[in-house]
């Protein structure tokens, strides 16, 4: 009977302690999940929080890609909407250049005396009263610079600047059979040689000026002489007229609208 309760008590304890080794995993067992748990929460956490970065870095990248295009497609523009006015510039300045030259081509060209006896004057002002500072031989050439007053030329010739009459240059050297070796309408006389008279022509007037009787605006008319004729002169009268001698009647004639 005795023994029989040791059994019994043995297996009681066999039983408690099988109870006590239950106890003591599930306790170990409960104690192990809520670090899993906090492993796997630490876990989601680190990777959303990888996932938030890469975000971040992706999105600033995409930012400053934009950036740089943003700002080098206004240089681009400009660089190539820049190029047309420029090239247009260039070109103004081009055809400007191209057309001074042209301009000064024009009024820098040689002419040549013609029509009259032996030279014209190289004055110093455009006008028949200006001082002769030289002669210019018949057939020489001459610079033309510009047109100026009094049916006149600016030229240079021999180094010399000065007025001449354009109604003596042409554009072409003239031969010998363009040199007037007389006034036009002179009247010849052989029989008995005549005093020598130097030729002048009619300048600075719209149609003729007039041969009067004396050295006077109110002297009578005795023939009209017209522009570009010629007479003979013979001397310096008074109140700045000159004697001359046209188509045979000799009279007087206003001084500034006659030049050599």
């Amino acid at each position: 009977m005795a023994e029989g309760k040791g059994r019994t008590h043995i297996v009681a304890l066999a039983a408690a302690g099988v109870v006590a080794v239950g106890i003591v995993a599930g306790v170990l067992i409960a104690s192990q999940r809520p670090e899993k748990r906090f492993e796997a929460a630490a876990l989601q956490t680190e990777t959303r929080e990888t996932e938030t970065r890469r975000e971040t870095e992706t999105s600033a990248a995409e930012t400053e890609t934009a950036a740089m295009t943003a700002a080098t497609a206004p240089a681009t523009t400009a660089a190539t909407e820049g190029a047309p006015p420029v090239t247009a510039a260039a070109t103004a300045a081009s055809v400007a250049v191209t057309a001074a030259a042209t301009v000064a081509t024009d009024y820098s060209r040689t002419m040549y005396v013609s029509h009259c006896a032996q030279s014209i004057s190289l004055r110093e002002s455009p006008t028949t009263a200006a001082r002769a500072v030289k002669q210019i031989p018949f057939a020489a050439p001459v610079t033309v610079l510009e047109t100026a007053d009094n049916g006149f030329y600016k030229v240079i010739y021999n180094g010399t600047t000065g007025y001449s009459l354009a109604s003596y240059l042409i554009n072409y050297q003239p031969d010998e059979s363009e040199r007037l070796d007389k006034p036009v309408g002179a009247v010849e006389t052989t029989a008995v040689p005549g005093p020598t008279y130097r030729t002048m022509f009619c300048v600075n007037c719209r149609e003729y000026i007039t041969l009067r009787s004396v050295p006077d605006t109110k002297g009578a008319d005795l023939a009209h002489i017209p522009l570009g004729a010629s007479v003979s002169y013979v001397r310096t009268a008074d109140n700045g007229f000159y004697e001359v001698i046209y188509n045979g009647k000799r009279g007087y004639a206003l001084a500034q609208y006659l030049s050599y």
